[in-house]
């Protein structure tokens, strides 16, 4: 999934390009920053400008990266979004002063900044959940994206427990899991989650006969959030391949 995520970086830094000050490209070179994994699993940010390649775990100064603090956040938040999973809050895009009306921190210009944060909203690497958001709301945002207990496949269930173990660590700061399919059906098929709070008890469970997608109802508002984020995300990973033109 790395990879995957890799792409959805890339495709983030290319709509902030397109738009407003045109951050992270440079037009005298025609060059679009990019962020590449190299053969041993490093994650590296060419910048645009200089076009130099900066390794993005480093946290001392970036020598060749000619954007400032703000864009550096971003390419770290990137990074740590390609290595963990890690998602990123839709506030990072043109971040307002505390006074909205002052405009936004990059200088973006109003209408630019608006359009590009409704471009963003189709990449799977924001984190959608708001307070508030219950069980139902998320039910209906799987059936949205067409994420249905007949439909679902068991590759999608060991990606949405990969999901889980990625976000819970941001959660909880602890994680163990398992995932019990049974056969190569995914109806019954539920998912179990051990950490601190939830000790092996039912995450999501996939029930065919009454076409019910169960989302950890021994859980209280607390302790179900990282599970809604999670299944928010995944549903996020699915409609965006379908809308690449993908399964899914």
């Amino acid at each position: 999934m790395r990879r995957e995520r890799l792409e959805h970086a890339n495709a983030l830094i290319k709509l902030i390009a397109s738009r407003g000050r045109r951050f992270f490209y440079n037009k005298a070179a025609d060059r679009t920053a990019e962020m590449w994994i190299d053969l041993n699993g490093r994650i590296w940010f060419m910048d645009d400008y200089t076009g130099q390649p900066i390794y993005t775990l480093y946290r001392g100064r970036w020598r060749g990266f000619s954007h400032g603090g703000t864009l550096r956040d971003l390419v770290i938040r990137l990074h740590d979004y390609i290595a963990y999973g890690h998602l990123l809050p839709p506030e990072i895009i043109c971040p307002t002063y505390n006074n909205p009306e002052d405009g936004n921190i990059w200088g973006y210009p109003k209408e630019e900044a608006e359009l590009l944060r409704q471009e963003c909203e189709g990449l799977p690497l924001f984190c959608t959940y708001e307070p508030g958001i219950n069980r139902e709301r998320v039910r209906d945002t799987l059936t949205a994206a067409g994420i249905t207990v007949d439909s679902v496949t068991v590759r999608q269930l060991r990606e949405l427990h990969e999901c889980l173990r990625l976000l819970l660590p941001q959660f909880t700061n602890c994680y163990e899991g398992t995932m019990r399919i049974n056969g190569y059906r995914s109806d019954p098929a539920f998912l179990t989650m051990r950490t601190f709070s939830w000790k092996s008890r039912e995450a999501v469970s996939f029930n065919g006969r009454d076409k019910f997608i169960g989302i950890a109802g021994w859980a209280d508002n607390k302790n179900v959030v990282p599970l809604l984020v999670a299944l928010l995300h995944w549903a996020s990973l699915i409609e965006y391949r379908r809308a690449k033109g993908g399964k899914g």
